[in-house]
């Protein structure tokens, strides 16, 4: 513990890591990914893909160990997309 509290640099992971050519400074990966986010986004209004749902981990972390975490899960998913669902759609 004593070795953790005084330690002045991390080990990079490669997470940031550029990405060339078309994001070549730090962070590269990480605006590539928010890139290919925005850009599937984009893509599935224009071209009429199937539309796209994100749920984030502080939404669904208390449900994933319940008994009736398929209902929970389906509940929220009608909250966001602001209609019932079909059970046989399911």
């Amino acid at each position: 513990m004593q070795y953790c509290l005084h330690k002045k640099n991390l080990e990079g992971g490669g997470f940031a890591k550029p990405k060339p050519p078309l994001f070549p400074d730090a962070n590269g990966c990480h605006q590539q990914r928010a890139f290919r986010g925005a850009l599937t986004d984009i893509l599935s209004q224009k071209h009429v893909f199937a539309s796209i749902l994100r749920l984030a981990d502080f939404e669904i972390r208390d449900l994933i160990n319940t008994s009736d975490v398929a209902d929970r899960i389906v509940y929220l998913i009608e909250v966001q997309i602001g209609k019932r669902l079909e059970r046989s759609a399911i």
